[in-house]
């Protein structure tokens, strides 16, 4: 059964597009793969045809995670589709938007965005604006406070503020997503959190949730509000 708290993260990812941003560390790649995989289970149990699959796109042009062929074939039989850019066309600097994606946006289907945080991969999410549903987005951008240039809130608002202005939209929620890896403790969650609490209010945008690994959930749920388990798919530098 989803706990609780899932069930309060996936009313804050209600929207059918949900855009996941981060700069390198951030670990948005698994975030997105499982709010992907936490909307496809919710389908499943809703009965709703596998025609209408949870589309997972991968715009993270610098470090392509989504293309690993393992994690595909895993996350599909989870009821999630991956789709990338061309490979020759996501070595240039503005991969063309796939037909199934365009498709999806303009239908009644989920989709749900992995985008490079950084100003380039931005600016790829903005070239894809005119397709977005006008109300039925929503943009995220997760946050690890143990990453460089991420410790404070002053440079957690310059980083949301240079993503807003690249994409050419505005950054509805903040994800709290602190970790060190496997040497994660609740302790460095909860003090990640406080940071981008700071920064959410200096900011005037909400922390949608937290993102933690299944282990810590419960260890920190009753502080953190919102909290997301998290299951690792693949240990990778950048997720």
């Amino acid at each position: 059964m989803v706990e609780k708290v899932t069930l309060q993260v996936l009313e804050v990812t209600a929207g059918r597009v949900n855009i996941f941003a981060g700069p390198l560390g951030s670990g948005k790649t698994t975030v997105a793969v499982n709010v992907a995989c936490y909307l496809a289970q919710q389908r499943s149990r809703a009965r709703k045809p596998a025609a209408d699959a949870v589309l997972l796109v991968d715009l993270d042009l610098i470090n392509p995670f989504l293309r690993s062929r393992v994690l595909r074939e895993e996350l599909q039989k989870r009821g999630v589709t991956v789709i990338c850019p061309p490979k020759e066309l996501a070595q240039g600097d503005l991969p063309a938007l796939p037909a199934a994606v365009k498709g999806a946006l303009a239908a009644n289907r989920p989709v749900v965005f992995d985008v490079g945080g950084d100003g380039i991969g931005a600016t790829v999410l903005g070239a894809y604006r005119p397709y977005l549903p006008a109300g039925e987005y929503r943009f995220f951008f997760v946050v690890n406070t143990r990453r460089p240039f991420m410790a404070t809130a002053a440079e957690i608002g310059a980083a949301v503020q240079e993503v807003a202005a690249a994409a050419r939209l505005d950054v509805d929620y903040l994800v709290n997503n602190t970790h060190l890896g496997p040497d994660t403790s609740a302790a460095v969650v909860l003090e990640g959190l406080s940071v981008v609490r700071e920064a959410s209010a200096q900011l005037g945008i909400p922390v949608a949730f937290t993102a933690v690994a299944a282990r810590l959930a419960a260890a920190v749920g009753g502080v953190a509000g919102r909290v997301l388990p998290l299951e690792i798919f693949l240990r990778l530098p950048w997720t």
